[in-house]
């Protein structure tokens, strides 16, 4: 009246193998996207560019709330007239710091914002 157990040979690896090739190839294919940031490719020749790059405009919000606009300190009326100038396919970029008051910074976004500036990047520092 014994129970028989059956012995436990082995594990079937085949199949780990395939997985953990699939998940290599994921790996290495994805590692150069991120580390390079972007697709690869190779761009055609013509002899003319759609559009010239232009250098972004730097907002700058210190910790004391005065804001900056390139190197000149501006209130927020002047950056309103002045964001008004900015094209609307221009990048704005924007480095405060980082005890910068909340509102602060939401009122320079609401400004940006208001002007239909959609391409805002903001500065930061990896840890």
């Amino acid at each position: 009246m014994g129970l028989k157990v059956k012995r436990f040979d082995g594990i079937a690896i085949v199949p780990f193998i395939d997985i953990m090739l699939v998940l290599v190839v994921l790996v290495l294919s994805l590692s150069t996207f991120i580390a390079e940031g972007e697709i690869p490719v190779s761009l055609p020749d013509a002899k003319s560019q759609s559009r010239e790059q232009t250098k972004p405009v730097t907002l700058t919000i210190k910790a004391t709330g005065e804001l900056y606009y390139e190197q000149d300190r501006v209130g927020l009326d002047e950056l309103d007239k002045r964001a008004a100038l900015i094209a609307k396919d221009s990048s704005v970029v924007i480095k405060a710091d980082r005890l910068t008051d909340f509102e602060k910074f939401t009122q320079v976004a609401g400004i940006l914002n208001s002007h239909a500036i959609q391409k805002v990047s903001i500065i930061t520092v990896k840890n």
